[in-house]
């Protein structure tokens, strides 16, 4: 299976990074907002930033529930499997052939499945849900 062949394995890749890129901006305002950074700084300081250093900024700052960055790093550990295993070489292409993709980063290893990316896709979405819900109890409350 070369994944480009696969409409279903490439839907739903396209899915995980969308959740995943989703969850990152949402990231960016929960700490613009709980850190009270302006608009022009925030552009300035989050524009190339990485996933993992806001998830350092949240835990550092205390800025979301210490259960929230336990499943951000989680979610962070797939983007790096997905962002870079999947587009690098490590793609051991003769068992691609045989219909099982593994998609190599550093240490880690994992079948590229429907399975894999739809777990994937819905922890996202579980993730951004409570980040969405830490940010609007942070703007209800009463300055």
């Amino acid at each position: 299976m070369i994944i480009e062949k696969n409409p279903k394995v490439l839907r739903e890749y396209g899915r995980a990074v969308a959740h995943i890129n989703a969850v990152e901006f949402l990231l960016t305002i929960v700490i613009t907002q709980k850190a009270g950074i302006s608009e022009k700084a925030a552009d300035a300081l989050f524009s190339d930033m990485m996933i993992g250093k806001k998830i350092e900024i949240v835990k550092k700052l205390k800025l979301v529930d210490s259960h929230i960055v336990k499943h951000l790093w989680k979610l962070n550990e797939k983007r790096k499997l997905l962002a870079h295993g999947v587009t690098s070489v490590t793609i051991e292409w003769e068992r691609a052939m045989k219909d099982q993709v593994d998609i190599v980063y550093k240490k880690q290893k994992k079948p590229l499945t429907e399975e894999f990316l739809s777990e994937t896709t819905n922890g996202a979405k579980e993730i951004f849900v409570k980040l969405f819900e830490e940010l609007c109890k942070f703007l209800d409350k009463p300055n």
